[in-house]
Protein backbone atom coordinates (compact mmCIF):
# COMPACT_ATOMS: atom_id res chain seq x y z
CA UNK A 1 0.00 0.00 0.00
CA UNK A 2 1.22 3.41 -0.80
CA UNK A 3 1.65 5.63 2.50
CA UNK A 4 3.56 8.47 1.43
CA UNK A 5 4.89 10.18 -1.65
CA UNK A 6 7.18 13.26 -1.71
CA UNK A 7 7.95 15.15 -5.06
CA UNK A 8 10.37 17.38 -5.93
CA UNK A 9 10.97 19.59 -9.47
CA UNK A 10 8.79 17.01 -11.24
CA UNK A 11 6.90 19.19 -13.84
CA UNK A 12 4.73 21.49 -12.44
CA UNK A 13 5.53 20.21 -8.86
CA UNK A 14 8.10 22.66 -6.85
CA UNK A 15 8.09 20.28 -3.67
CA UNK A 16 4.84 18.12 -2.41
CA UNK A 17 4.08 15.51 0.12
CA UNK A 18 1.35 13.45 0.09
CA UNK A 19 -0.40 10.85 2.65
CA UNK A 20 -2.42 8.30 1.14
CA UNK A 21 -5.11 6.25 3.22
CA UNK A 22 -6.45 3.03 2.70
CA UNK A 23 -9.29 2.90 1.09
CA UNK A 24 -10.48 5.00 -2.28
CA UNK A 25 -8.23 7.77 -2.57
CA UNK A 26 -9.42 10.26 -4.98
CA UNK A 27 -7.58 13.07 -7.20
CA UNK A 28 -9.74 15.99 -8.46
CA UNK A 29 -9.01 19.44 -10.27
CA UNK A 30 -10.28 21.32 -13.29
CA UNK A 31 -9.61 20.35 -17.09
CA UNK A 32 -5.78 20.63 -17.46
CA UNK A 33 -4.88 21.25 -14.15
CA UNK A 34 -2.28 18.71 -13.86
CA UNK A 35 -3.89 15.92 -11.77
CA UNK A 36 -2.48 12.83 -13.99
CA UNK A 37 1.05 14.32 -12.89
CA UNK A 38 0.91 12.61 -9.71
CA UNK A 39 0.20 9.67 -11.01
CA UNK A 40 3.30 10.05 -13.43
CA UNK A 41 5.39 10.81 -10.81
CA UNK A 42 5.03 7.51 -9.03
CA UNK A 43 5.34 5.79 -12.61
CA UNK A 44 8.82 7.44 -12.55
CA UNK A 45 9.61 6.44 -9.29
CA UNK A 46 8.84 2.46 -10.37
CA UNK A 47 10.42 2.70 -13.44
CA UNK A 48 8.98 5.22 -16.29
CA UNK A 49 11.23 7.14 -18.60
CA UNK A 50 12.42 10.44 -17.09
CA UNK A 51 10.99 13.50 -18.58
CA UNK A 52 12.97 14.96 -21.01
CA UNK A 53 12.96 18.47 -20.58
CA UNK A 54 13.92 18.60 -17.02
CA UNK A 55 15.63 22.06 -15.59
CA UNK A 56 16.49 20.80 -11.91
CA UNK A 57 17.14 17.92 -10.46
CA UNK A 58 13.50 15.74 -9.95
CA UNK A 59 13.22 13.14 -6.92
CA UNK A 60 10.41 10.96 -5.78
CA UNK A 61 10.06 9.12 -2.82
CA UNK A 62 7.59 6.59 -1.79
CA UNK A 63 7.12 5.24 1.05
CA UNK A 64 5.07 1.32 1.04
CA UNK A 65 3.48 -0.39 3.35
CA UNK A 66 4.60 -4.32 1.48
CA UNK A 67 2.42 -7.59 1.32
CA UNK A 68 3.95 -10.83 1.76
CA UNK A 69 5.14 -10.98 -1.75
CA UNK A 70 7.07 -7.58 -1.74
CA UNK A 71 8.42 -9.10 2.17
CA UNK A 72 10.00 -12.38 0.37
CA UNK A 73 10.98 -10.40 -2.89
CA UNK A 74 12.70 -7.82 -0.72
CA UNK A 75 14.97 -10.18 1.36
CA UNK A 76 15.57 -12.51 -1.71
CA UNK A 77 16.89 -9.28 -3.25
CA UNK A 78 19.08 -8.84 0.21
CA UNK A 79 17.61 -6.64 2.14
CA UNK A 80 16.35 -6.95 5.76
CA UNK A 81 12.91 -8.24 5.95
CA UNK A 82 10.59 -5.29 6.61
CA UNK A 83 7.14 -4.01 6.83
CA UNK A 84 7.43 -1.55 4.91
CA UNK A 85 10.11 -0.28 1.98
CA UNK A 86 11.16 3.79 1.20
CA UNK A 87 11.75 4.04 -2.36
CA UNK A 88 13.50 6.90 -4.26
CA UNK A 89 14.64 8.03 -7.68
CA UNK A 90 16.43 11.34 -8.29
CA UNK A 91 17.36 12.40 -12.18
CA UNK A 92 19.67 15.00 -12.97
CA UNK A 93 18.78 17.40 -16.27
CA UNK A 94 21.36 15.55 -17.64
CA UNK A 95 19.75 12.55 -17.16
CA UNK A 96 22.20 10.94 -14.46
CA UNK A 97 20.07 8.65 -12.58
CA UNK A 98 20.38 7.38 -8.30
CA UNK A 99 18.01 5.11 -7.13
CA UNK A 100 17.88 4.07 -3.37
CA UNK A 101 15.69 1.14 -1.72
CA UNK A 102 15.91 1.62 1.88
CA UNK A 103 18.70 3.69 2.60
CA UNK A 104 20.90 1.44 0.05
CA UNK A 105 21.44 1.61 -3.44
CA UNK A 106 19.70 -0.34 -6.01
CA UNK A 107 19.30 -0.90 -9.49
CA UNK A 108 15.88 1.05 -11.56
CA UNK A 109 15.10 -2.55 -12.43
CA UNK A 110 14.72 -3.79 -8.84
CA UNK A 111 12.35 -0.44 -8.07
CA UNK A 112 10.19 -1.77 -11.35
CA UNK A 113 10.12 -5.19 -10.10
CA UNK A 114 9.02 -4.15 -6.92
CA UNK A 115 6.42 -1.57 -8.23
CA UNK A 116 4.82 -4.48 -9.95
CA UNK A 117 4.39 -6.42 -7.07
CA UNK A 118 2.58 -3.37 -5.11
CA UNK A 119 0.68 -1.41 -7.59
CA UNK A 120 -0.61 -1.60 -11.67
CA UNK A 121 -1.80 1.86 -12.78
CA UNK A 122 -4.89 1.60 -14.94
CA UNK A 123 -4.69 4.54 -17.88
CA UNK A 124 -4.42 4.79 -21.59
CA UNK A 125 -0.61 5.48 -21.02
CA UNK A 126 -0.56 2.17 -18.80
CA UNK A 127 -0.47 -1.63 -19.83
CA UNK A 128 -1.28 -4.24 -17.33
CA UNK A 129 -1.83 -7.46 -16.48
CA UNK A 130 -5.32 -8.27 -17.39
CA UNK A 131 -3.97 -7.27 -20.88
CA UNK A 132 -1.18 -10.11 -20.95
CA UNK A 133 -2.64 -13.34 -22.73
CA UNK A 134 0.26 -15.24 -20.60
CA UNK A 135 -1.73 -14.42 -17.43
CA UNK A 136 -5.30 -15.83 -18.33
CA UNK A 137 -5.05 -18.93 -17.79
CA UNK A 138 -3.25 -18.42 -14.57
CA UNK A 139 -6.08 -16.13 -13.51
CA UNK A 140 -9.02 -18.72 -14.76
CA UNK A 141 -7.24 -21.38 -12.51
CA UNK A 142 -6.88 -18.78 -9.14
CA UNK A 143 -10.82 -18.61 -9.68
CA UNK A 144 -11.33 -22.71 -9.98
CA UNK A 145 -11.27 -25.25 -7.53
CA UNK A 146 -8.92 -27.76 -9.08
CA UNK A 147 -6.09 -26.36 -7.59
CA UNK A 148 -5.04 -29.72 -6.13
CA UNK A 149 -6.00 -31.64 -9.76
CA UNK A 150 -3.83 -28.72 -11.00
CA UNK A 151 -0.67 -29.76 -8.75
CA UNK A 152 -0.76 -33.26 -9.15
CA UNK A 153 -0.48 -32.37 -12.62
CA UNK A 154 2.57 -30.11 -12.41
CA UNK A 155 4.33 -32.51 -10.34
CA UNK A 156 3.75 -35.23 -13.21
CA UNK A 157 4.85 -32.67 -16.24
CA UNK A 158 8.22 -31.56 -13.92
CA UNK A 159 8.98 -36.23 -13.99
CA UNK A 160 8.10 -36.01 -17.36
CA UNK A 161 10.78 -33.35 -18.17
CA UNK A 162 13.42 -35.21 -16.15
CA UNK A 163 12.22 -38.43 -18.02
CA UNK A 164 12.44 -36.85 -21.48
CA UNK A 165 16.02 -35.19 -20.62
CA UNK A 166 17.51 -38.92 -19.44
CA UNK A 167 16.42 -40.27 -23.02
CA UNK A 168 17.44 -37.46 -25.14
CA UNK A 169 21.02 -38.00 -23.16
CA UNK A 170 20.77 -41.93 -24.06
CA UNK A 171 19.15 -41.85 -27.36
CA UNK A 172 22.51 -40.60 -29.05
CA UNK A 173 24.20 -42.12 -31.59
CA UNK A 174 25.54 -45.56 -31.60
CA UNK A 175 28.97 -44.79 -32.86
CA UNK A 176 28.91 -42.00 -30.06
CA UNK A 177 28.03 -44.33 -27.57
CA UNK A 178 30.71 -46.71 -28.41
CA UNK A 179 33.18 -43.66 -28.82
CA UNK A 180 32.35 -42.89 -24.39
CA UNK A 181 32.36 -46.63 -24.05
CA UNK A 182 35.80 -47.38 -25.49
CA UNK A 183 37.22 -44.56 -23.48
CA UNK A 184 35.79 -44.77 -20.58
CA UNK A 185 37.06 -48.30 -20.60
CA UNK A 186 41.08 -47.12 -21.08
CA UNK A 187 40.57 -44.51 -18.42
CA UNK A 188 39.14 -46.70 -15.75
CA UNK A 189 41.98 -49.33 -16.14
CA UNK A 190 44.48 -47.55 -16.56
CA UNK A 191 43.76 -45.79 -12.98
CA UNK A 192 43.02 -49.79 -11.90
CA UNK A 193 46.12 -50.81 -12.89
CA UNK A 194 48.03 -48.28 -10.87
CA UNK A 195 46.77 -49.95 -8.01
CA UNK A 196 46.76 -46.35 -5.97
CA UNK A 197 46.61 -45.96 -2.54
CA UNK A 198 45.83 -42.28 -1.29
CA UNK A 199 48.87 -41.59 0.97
CA UNK A 200 51.56 -43.05 -1.46
CA UNK A 201 52.58 -40.00 -2.89
CA UNK A 202 54.15 -38.24 0.27
CA UNK A 203 55.59 -41.51 1.13
CA UNK A 204 57.43 -41.93 -2.32
CA UNK A 205 58.81 -38.38 -2.56
CA UNK A 206 60.28 -38.65 1.15
CA UNK A 207 62.09 -41.88 -0.09
CA UNK A 208 62.99 -40.71 -3.35
CA UNK A 209 64.88 -37.48 -1.31
CA UNK A 210 66.47 -40.00 0.38
CA UNK A 211 67.78 -42.46 -2.37
CA UNK A 212 68.91 -39.48 -4.01
CA UNK A 213 71.44 -38.78 -1.22
CA UNK A 214 73.20 -42.09 -0.73
CA UNK A 215 76.27 -41.27 -2.01
CA UNK A 216 76.72 -38.28 0.49
CA UNK A 217 74.75 -40.99 3.24
CA UNK A 218 77.53 -43.96 2.03
CA UNK A 219 80.23 -41.27 2.86
CA UNK A 220 79.71 -39.64 5.84
CA UNK A 221 78.81 -43.17 7.18
CA UNK A 222 82.14 -44.50 6.08
CA UNK A 223 83.88 -41.33 7.91
CA UNK A 224 81.73 -42.13 10.79
CA UNK A 225 82.97 -45.91 10.83
CA UNK A 226 86.48 -44.79 10.56
CA UNK A 227 86.48 -42.30 14.05
CA UNK A 228 84.17 -45.18 15.81
CA UNK A 229 87.37 -47.59 15.32
CA UNK A 230 89.38 -45.29 16.39
CA UNK A 231 87.84 -44.45 19.53
CA UNK A 232 86.89 -48.60 19.95
CA UNK A 233 91.08 -48.73 19.98
CA UNK A 234 91.79 -45.76 22.45
CA UNK A 235 88.70 -47.49 24.91
CA UNK A 236 90.84 -50.29 24.84
CA UNK A 237 94.61 -48.66 25.54
CA UNK A 238 92.39 -46.77 28.00
CA UNK A 239 91.11 -49.82 29.73
CA UNK A 240 94.63 -51.36 30.24
CA UNK A 241 95.73 -47.73 31.85
CA UNK A 242 92.68 -48.08 34.12
CA UNK A 243 93.46 -51.45 35.12
CA UNK A 244 96.89 -50.30 36.40
CA UNK A 245 95.03 -47.44 37.98
CA UNK A 246 92.32 -50.07 39.97
CA UNK A 247 95.26 -52.40 40.94
CA UNK A 248 97.95 -49.14 42.62
CA UNK A 249 94.76 -47.54 43.85
CA UNK A 250 91.69 -50.11 44.95
CA UNK A 251 89.81 -47.06 46.17
CA UNK A 252 88.79 -46.34 42.71
CA UNK A 253 87.21 -48.22 39.99
CA UNK A 254 86.27 -46.84 36.28
CA UNK A 255 86.39 -50.40 34.58
CA UNK A 256 83.17 -50.97 34.41
CA UNK A 257 82.03 -47.27 32.57
CA UNK A 258 84.80 -48.19 29.97
CA UNK A 259 83.36 -51.47 29.59
CA UNK A 260 80.25 -49.91 28.61
CA UNK A 261 81.47 -47.27 26.22
CA UNK A 262 83.14 -50.01 24.46
CA UNK A 263 80.20 -51.88 24.11
CA UNK A 264 77.91 -48.99 22.96
CA UNK A 265 80.66 -48.16 20.42
CA UNK A 266 80.51 -51.70 19.29
CA UNK A 267 76.78 -51.60 18.93
CA UNK A 268 76.53 -48.01 17.01
CA UNK A 269 79.50 -49.53 14.51
CA UNK A 270 77.87 -52.69 13.64
CA UNK A 271 74.20 -50.49 13.08
CA UNK A 272 76.34 -48.02 10.98
CA UNK A 273 77.63 -51.54 9.10
CA UNK A 274 73.80 -52.66 8.03
CA UNK A 275 73.52 -49.32 6.88
CA UNK A 276 76.09 -49.15 4.34
CA UNK A 277 75.03 -52.54 3.26
CA UNK A 278 71.12 -51.25 2.27
CA UNK A 279 72.35 -48.13 0.87
CA UNK A 280 74.51 -50.32 -1.96
CA UNK A 281 71.57 -52.30 -2.79
CA UNK A 282 68.84 -49.22 -2.88
CA UNK A 283 69.83 -47.84 -6.47
CA UNK A 284 67.45 -50.14 -7.93
CA UNK A 285 64.78 -48.81 -5.75
CA UNK A 286 65.63 -45.34 -6.80
CA UNK A 287 64.62 -46.19 -10.18
CA UNK A 288 61.19 -48.01 -9.08
CA UNK A 289 60.43 -45.05 -6.97
CA UNK A 290 61.34 -42.41 -9.79
CA UNK A 291 59.48 -44.75 -12.21
CA UNK A 292 55.76 -44.77 -9.93
CA UNK A 293 56.51 -41.12 -9.10
CA UNK A 294 56.25 -40.68 -13.10
CA UNK A 295 52.90 -42.48 -13.43
CA UNK A 296 51.47 -40.63 -10.74
CA UNK A 297 52.93 -37.09 -12.32
CA UNK A 298 51.13 -38.74 -15.60
CA UNK A 299 48.06 -40.27 -14.20
CA UNK A 300 47.86 -36.46 -12.18
CA UNK A 301 48.10 -34.40 -15.34
CA UNK A 302 44.83 -36.91 -16.90
CA UNK A 303 42.48 -37.11 -13.81
CA UNK A 304 42.76 -35.07 -11.17
CA UNK A 305 45.55 -32.77 -8.95
CA UNK A 306 46.14 -35.63 -6.42
CA UNK A 307 45.96 -39.41 -5.73
CA UNK A 308 42.60 -38.73 -4.09
CA UNK A 309 40.95 -36.69 -6.72
CA UNK A 310 42.28 -39.24 -8.98
CA UNK A 311 40.60 -41.99 -7.55
CA UNK A 312 37.47 -40.46 -7.24
CA UNK A 313 37.64 -39.68 -11.29
CA UNK A 314 38.32 -43.64 -11.73
CA UNK A 315 35.22 -44.02 -9.60
CA UNK A 316 32.86 -41.71 -11.61
CA UNK A 317 34.32 -43.31 -14.80
CA UNK A 318 33.29 -46.35 -13.38
CA UNK A 319 29.61 -45.05 -12.37
CA UNK A 320 29.69 -44.01 -16.48
CA UNK A 321 30.74 -47.12 -18.08
CA UNK A 322 28.02 -49.21 -16.02
CA UNK A 323 25.23 -46.39 -16.54
CA UNK A 324 26.21 -47.05 -20.90
CA UNK A 325 26.94 -50.50 -20.71
CA UNK A 326 23.40 -50.86 -19.31
CA UNK A 327 21.83 -48.33 -21.44
CA UNK A 328 19.78 -50.52 -23.30
CA UNK A 329 17.84 -51.58 -20.39
CA UNK A 330 17.52 -48.62 -18.65
CA UNK A 331 16.56 -46.86 -22.38
CA UNK A 332 13.74 -49.59 -22.46
CA UNK A 333 12.70 -48.84 -18.45
CA UNK A 334 12.32 -44.65 -19.37
CA UNK A 335 10.64 -45.30 -22.69
CA UNK A 336 8.00 -47.26 -20.85
CA UNK A 337 7.88 -44.82 -18.27
CA UNK A 338 7.26 -42.01 -20.43
CA UNK A 339 4.46 -43.39 -21.90
CA UNK A 340 3.11 -43.80 -18.44
CA UNK A 341 3.56 -40.34 -17.54
CA UNK A 342 2.11 -38.98 -21.10
CA UNK A 343 -0.97 -41.21 -20.75
CA UNK A 344 -1.46 -40.06 -16.81
CA UNK A 345 -0.82 -36.11 -18.30
CA UNK A 346 -3.14 -36.51 -21.26
CA UNK A 347 -5.50 -37.52 -18.87
CA UNK A 348 -5.23 -35.27 -16.05
CA UNK A 349 -5.22 -32.79 -18.70
CA UNK A 350 -8.12 -32.99 -20.76
CA UNK A 351 -10.04 -32.65 -16.94
CA UNK A 352 -8.37 -29.60 -16.65
CA UNK A 353 -9.62 -28.56 -19.82
CA UNK A 354 -13.49 -29.76 -18.60
CA UNK A 355 -12.81 -27.97 -15.43
CA UNK A 356 -11.46 -24.90 -17.05
CA UNK A 357 -14.38 -24.73 -19.70
CA UNK A 358 -17.04 -25.01 -16.63
CA UNK A 359 -14.83 -22.25 -14.98
CA UNK A 360 -14.95 -19.97 -18.22
CA UNK A 361 -18.50 -20.03 -18.92
CA UNK A 362 -18.93 -18.88 -15.04
CA UNK A 363 -16.36 -15.89 -15.37
CA UNK A 364 -18.17 -14.77 -18.87
CA UNK A 365 -21.34 -14.25 -16.94
CA UNK A 366 -20.09 -13.50 -14.12
CA UNK A 367 -18.44 -10.39 -16.24
CA UNK A 368 -21.21 -9.54 -17.96
CA UNK A 369 -23.17 -8.69 -15.00
CA UNK A 370 -20.35 -6.54 -13.92
CA UNK A 371 -20.20 -4.94 -17.36
CA UNK A 372 -23.95 -4.28 -17.39
CA UNK A 373 -23.86 -2.63 -13.60
CA UNK A 374 -21.03 -0.09 -15.53
CA UNK A 375 -23.17 0.86 -18.38
CA UNK A 376 -21.12 -1.42 -20.89
CA UNK A 377 -23.85 -4.04 -21.51
CA UNK A 378 -23.41 -3.84 -25.40
CA UNK A 379 -20.49 -5.31 -24.86
CA UNK A 380 -19.84 -9.22 -25.16
CA UNK A 381 -16.97 -10.89 -22.60
CA UNK A 382 -16.19 -14.24 -23.88
CA UNK A 383 -13.31 -16.67 -23.10
CA UNK A 384 -11.22 -18.71 -26.25
CA UNK A 385 -9.96 -22.14 -24.90
CA UNK A 386 -7.80 -23.59 -27.67
CA UNK A 387 -6.29 -27.09 -27.41
CA UNK A 388 -3.02 -27.29 -27.14
CA UNK A 389 0.28 -29.42 -26.54
CA UNK A 390 0.76 -30.50 -23.59
CA UNK A 391 2.76 -27.59 -21.12
CA UNK A 392 3.45 -27.23 -17.54
CA UNK A 393 -0.46 -25.76 -16.63
CA UNK A 394 -1.82 -28.33 -19.15
CA UNK A 395 -2.95 -28.19 -22.78
CA UNK A 396 -5.46 -25.16 -22.97
CA UNK A 397 -4.16 -22.05 -24.71
CA UNK A 398 -6.95 -19.55 -22.78
CA UNK A 399 -7.37 -15.35 -23.78
CA UNK A 400 -10.00 -13.19 -22.71
CA UNK A 401 -12.12 -11.57 -25.93
CA UNK A 402 -14.25 -9.13 -26.03
CA UNK A 403 -16.82 -7.60 -28.25
CA UNK A 404 -17.63 -3.68 -28.17
CA UNK A 405 -20.46 -3.52 -29.86
CA UNK A 406 -23.72 -6.06 -30.48
CA UNK A 407 -23.09 -7.83 -34.13
CA UNK A 408 -19.25 -7.35 -34.35
CA UNK A 409 -16.56 -10.64 -33.79
CA UNK A 410 -15.29 -10.32 -30.25
CA UNK A 411 -11.15 -9.86 -30.41
CA UNK A 412 -8.40 -10.12 -27.94
CA UNK A 413 -8.90 -7.59 -24.33
CA UNK A 414 -5.81 -5.71 -25.50
CA UNK A 415 -6.92 -4.55 -29.04
CA UNK A 416 -10.77 -3.78 -28.47
CA UNK A 417 -10.59 -0.33 -26.45
CA UNK A 418 -8.06 2.05 -24.56
CA UNK A 419 -8.62 5.54 -22.45
CA UNK A 420 -11.51 5.32 -19.92
CA UNK A 421 -13.26 2.73 -21.57
CA UNK A 422 -10.24 0.22 -20.72
CA UNK A 423 -10.83 1.37 -17.71
CA UNK A 424 -13.89 0.54 -16.75
CA UNK A 425 -13.74 -2.62 -18.53
CA UNK A 426 -10.65 -3.37 -16.22
CA UNK A 427 -12.52 -2.30 -13.44
CA UNK A 428 -15.04 -5.18 -14.19
CA UNK A 429 -12.66 -8.13 -14.18
CA UNK A 430 -10.42 -6.65 -11.63
CA UNK A 431 -13.67 -6.94 -9.02
CA UNK A 432 -13.77 -10.67 -9.65
CA UNK A 433 -10.17 -11.19 -9.59
CA UNK A 434 -8.88 -8.68 -6.75
CA UNK A 435 -9.32 -11.55 -3.82
CA UNK A 436 -6.83 -13.72 -5.31
CA UNK A 437 -4.49 -10.94 -6.84
CA UNK A 438 -1.12 -10.04 -4.18
CA UNK A 439 -1.65 -6.19 -5.38
CA UNK A 440 -1.80 -3.90 -2.81
CA UNK A 441 -2.49 -0.83 -4.61
CA UNK A 442 -4.92 -0.31 -7.92
CA UNK A 443 -4.77 3.24 -9.74
CA UNK A 444 -7.56 4.41 -12.26
CA UNK A 445 -6.86 7.32 -14.51
CA UNK A 446 -9.80 8.28 -17.16
CA UNK A 447 -12.12 5.65 -15.70
CA UNK A 448 -14.77 8.52 -16.11
CA UNK A 449 -14.29 9.42 -19.33
CA UNK A 450 -17.78 10.07 -21.08
CA UNK A 451 -19.44 9.06 -17.99
CA UNK A 452 -22.54 10.51 -16.58
CA UNK A 453 -25.70 9.40 -14.54
CA UNK A 454 -26.18 6.03 -13.50
CA UNK A 455 -23.12 4.82 -14.91
CA UNK A 456 -20.90 7.02 -13.06
CA UNK A 457 -22.97 6.06 -10.02
CA UNK A 458 -22.31 2.47 -10.92
CA UNK A 459 -19.00 3.29 -11.15
CA UNK A 460 -18.41 4.64 -8.07
CA UNK A 461 -19.97 2.28 -5.85
CA UNK A 462 -17.65 -0.63 -7.60
CA UNK A 463 -14.54 1.54 -6.95
CA UNK A 464 -15.95 1.63 -3.10
CA UNK A 465 -16.43 -2.21 -3.30
CA UNK A 466 -12.69 -2.78 -4.32
CA UNK A 467 -11.04 -0.16 -1.95
CA UNK A 468 -12.30 -2.31 0.67
CA UNK A 469 -10.18 -5.17 -0.93
CA UNK A 470 -7.03 -2.97 -2.23
CA UNK A 471 -5.90 0.63 -2.01
CA UNK A 472 -7.29 2.62 -4.60
CA UNK A 473 -6.44 5.89 -6.04
CA UNK A 474 -8.22 7.30 -9.16
CA UNK A 475 -8.46 10.37 -10.78
CA UNK A 476 -11.41 11.88 -11.38
CA UNK A 477 -13.84 14.59 -12.76
CA UNK A 478 -17.15 13.19 -11.92
CA UNK A 479 -18.49 14.15 -8.05
CA UNK A 480 -20.23 11.22 -7.50
CA UNK A 481 -17.19 9.29 -7.95
CA UNK A 482 -14.85 12.10 -5.96
CA UNK A 483 -17.72 11.94 -2.67
CA UNK A 484 -17.22 8.23 -2.12
CA UNK A 485 -13.40 8.74 -1.68
CA UNK A 486 -11.98 8.36 1.76
CA UNK A 487 -9.84 10.44 1.02
CA UNK A 488 -9.50 13.43 -1.36
CA UNK A 489 -6.88 15.40 -3.02
CA UNK A 490 -7.39 18.65 -5.18
CA UNK A 491 -4.97 19.61 -7.56
CA UNK A 492 -4.79 23.66 -9.12
CA UNK A 493 -2.08 25.61 -10.79
CA UNK A 494 -1.07 28.35 -9.71
CA UNK A 495 0.53 30.97 -12.21
CA UNK A 496 1.88 34.64 -11.88
CA UNK A 497 4.00 35.91 -14.83
CA UNK A 498 7.03 34.15 -14.62
CA UNK A 499 5.75 30.39 -13.39
CA UNK A 500 3.14 28.04 -13.40
CA UNK A 501 3.45 25.09 -10.83
CA UNK A 502 0.86 22.74 -9.27
CA UNK A 503 -0.39 23.08 -5.82
CA UNK A 504 -1.46 19.65 -4.01
CA UNK A 505 -4.42 20.02 -0.78
CA UNK A 506 -6.23 17.04 1.01
CA UNK A 507 -9.67 18.26 1.53
CA UNK A 508 -11.87 17.37 4.61
CA UNK A 509 -14.99 19.38 5.95
CA UNK A 510 -16.18 22.36 4.25
CA UNK A 511 -13.38 22.73 1.45
CA UNK A 512 -14.26 18.79 0.37
CA UNK A 513 -17.50 19.95 0.33
CA UNK A 514 -17.00 22.94 -1.74
CA UNK A 515 -14.64 21.24 -4.21
CA UNK A 516 -17.37 18.78 -5.11
CA UNK A 517 -20.11 21.60 -5.68
CA UNK A 518 -17.38 23.35 -7.55
CA UNK A 519 -17.20 19.32 -10.02
CA UNK A 520 -21.43 19.30 -9.83
CA UNK A 521 -21.92 22.88 -11.63
CA UNK A 522 -18.67 24.79 -12.14
CA UNK A 523 -19.80 27.16 -9.16
CA UNK A 524 -18.35 25.97 -5.76
CA UNK A 525 -20.60 28.74 -4.15
CA UNK A 526 -23.75 27.74 -5.71
CA UNK A 527 -26.57 26.82 -2.46
CA UNK A 528 -28.55 24.14 -5.25
CA UNK A 529 -24.53 22.62 -5.93
CA UNK A 530 -23.86 22.91 -2.29
CA UNK A 531 -26.85 21.03 -0.87
CA UNK A 532 -26.03 18.01 -3.40
CA UNK A 533 -22.84 17.94 -2.42
CA UNK A 534 -23.45 17.57 1.41
CA UNK A 535 -25.91 14.90 0.12
CA UNK A 536 -23.55 12.56 -1.80
CA UNK A 537 -21.13 13.29 0.77
CA UNK A 538 -23.55 11.62 3.85
CA UNK A 539 -24.09 8.23 1.49
CA UNK A 540 -22.85 5.41 2.75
Amino acid sequence: MLVQLEIENFALIDSVQLEFREGLNVLTGETGAGKSIVLDALGFLLGDPARDNLQKRARVTGRFMLSQEAKRWLVEQGWDEDDEAIALREVSPGGRSLCRLNGSLCSLAQLRELGNLMLEIHSQHQSNRLLRPSRHLELLDRLSDHQPLLEAYRDLYRESQESARQLRELGQSERERNRQLEWLRFEVQEIEEAHLQPEEEAEIEANIRRLAAAEELGQRSRQALLHIDNALDGVGQAQKQLSALTRLDPSVSFGEQAALCETQLGELSHALNRYQDELQGEPEQLDQLQGRAELLRTLKRKYGSDVPAILAYGADARQKLADLENAEEKLEHLQSRQQELTAQLQDLAGRLTSSRQKQARMLENEVQLQLADLNLESMRFEVHQQPGELGPQGADQLEFYLAPNPGTPPRPLAKIASGGELSRIMLAVIGIFAKFEPLTTLIFDEIDAGLGGRAAEAVARKLSLLARQRQVLCVTHLAVIAAAGDQHIRVSKQSDSERTQLDLTTLTGKHREAEIARMLSGDAGAASAQRLARELLKRP
